[in-house]
């Protein structure tokens, strides 16, 4: 017999001997089971106790003796290193001992655990689901009542985990801890709008609107950034749920206040955040407030820098640039990086409208180097096959030919441009 087996024996006797109900034996479980878990012994190592571990689950303590004992044993350990070694009806002990802690209640109708205790005890049901798989439904009701803040949930941030562990009643009652002041509002935001909230979408504007309220009667700060942040992804991840909310008045008051806040911020870089959620409050049914969203948003295809529109994905892009093609039109006048960016969402008929506008652009500046860049676009865009457009970039190109004969010898080169006779033209 090996010296760990020989010391596994004598720990087992000793266990068997001392009496669940002496003072010793809370203890005595405790010190050795810490001692082992310091002793950073192999798998194997541990499996030469098993015949300890054995008597001491048998024997486990629940409720308040578990607890007066929790931090010598650790559930991460017991469940990382000892439920695999022990037989079916002891790893069913080890399970209800620890979640007899959930049922516990101090004199406040409080859980008596530290936020630490509970969530050691959510990270190893995480990590080890299958474990407490016939437990889900008292894991769920103790979630709802007693562990539904953030810093519990955010443990069960998998799609899978928050099905089987986050209810609707969770959801409701982890709303009700949003608070503006809270210093992790965006956090929670973030997380909220990763739930299945369906169900609960009148909760999440009644939430909504009482931190819009709040924020509208402060001076512009981020809090209202992390509000339009979720504005923006609620209207496009629940659009459908929200054009079937009877009460149009809440949408119309969010709808109300977000342009407020973009023409109150200063800087492009928040005007930004304000501007998608403003534009996807637009595309809601039935919105009253649609005709006040969308000149917020002409205002910002007008004017934002291209920077700004960098950051907007390729995606909204197109849909802005589809909806306002002819702001989109005086922006890439304007800035034809912004041309480059969004041309793909502009639609075939506006083409020659866009051509007109290059070629308009270019009459008024006086030098071929200012010129180029718009004769560029206007190439690359072929005039949007319009012959009566190529027969107007034409003749602007053969109007600078004498000073400039090798830049127009590069556009007449440009295939699918110009006829054979233009070619000709532009080269001789």
């Amino acid at each position: 017999m090996n010296t760990l087996n020989s010391f596994n024996k004598k720990l087992a006797d000793y266990t068997r001997q001392v009496s669940r109900k002496t003072p010793r034996f809370l203890p005595f479980i405790a010190t050795t089971i810490a001692a082992l878990e310091k002793s950073k012994l192999t798998d194997k190592d541990i499996r030469e106790f098993k015949d300890f571990f054995r008597e001491a689950i048998q024997a486990f303590p629940k409720h308040s003796e578990l607890l007066s004992i929790y931090d010598q044993v650790q559930p991460d350990f017991m469940f990382s290193k000892i439920y695999p070694i022990l037989e079916n009806r002891l790893k069913s002990e080890l399970v209800s001992s620890y979640l007899s802690l959930y049922g516990m209640r101090n004199d406040q109708n409080k859980s008596p655990l530290s936020p630490e205790q509970a969530q050691g005890i959510l990270k190893v049901i995480k990590s080890y689901p299958n474990y407490f798989e016939p437990k889900n439904d008292e894991i769920k009701k103790a979630i709802e009542e007693m562990f539904y803040e953030y810093q519990y949930l955010e443990i069960f941030k998998e799609k899978d985990l928050q099905s089987k562990f986050i209810t609707d009643k969770t959801i409701e009652n982890f709303i009700k801890t949003i608070s503006s002041d809270a210093p992790n509002l965006r956090e929670k935001l973030e997380f909220l709008i990763n739930l299945q909230i369906e169900n609960q979408i009148e909760s999440v504007l009644d939430k909504l609107l009482e931190l819009i309220r709040f924020e509208s009667s402060q001076e512009p700060r981020e809090q209202r950034l992390w509000l339009s942040e979720f504005i923006y992804k609620l209207a496009v991840n629940l659009k459908d749920e929200l054009d079937q909310i009877q009460d149009k008045a809440k949408i119309q008051e969010i709808s109300n206040n977000i342009p407020n806040w973009y023409s109150q911020d200063g800087t492009w870089d928040n005007k930004v955040i304000h501007m998608q959620a403003i534009q996807n409050l637009g595309n809601l049914q039935e919105n009253p407030q649609v005709s006040q969203l969308e000149s917020q948003v002409r205002d910002f295809v007008n004017n934002a820098p291209f920077e700004i529109f960098q950051k907007i994905s390729r995606k909204e892009t197109k849909k802005l640039v589809s909806k306002y093609p002819d702001e989109f039109r005086n922006a890439s006048v304007r800035d034809l990086q912004i041309l480059d960016f969004g041309i793909q969402g502009l639609p075939d008929e506006q083409l020659p409208n866009l051509i007109t506008n290059l070629l308009d652009k270019s009459r008024g500046l006086s030098s071929v180097e200012e010129k180029k860049p718009y004769f560029d676009s206007i190439a690359k865009l072929k005039c949007a096959g319009d012959s009566g457009l190529i027969s107007q970039f034409h003749s602007e190109l053969i109007s600078i030919k004498p000073s400039n004969p090798d830049v127009v010898k590069k556009y007449s080169s440009k295939k699918g441009l110009f006829n054979t006779s233009q070619k000709q033209e532009l080269k001789n």
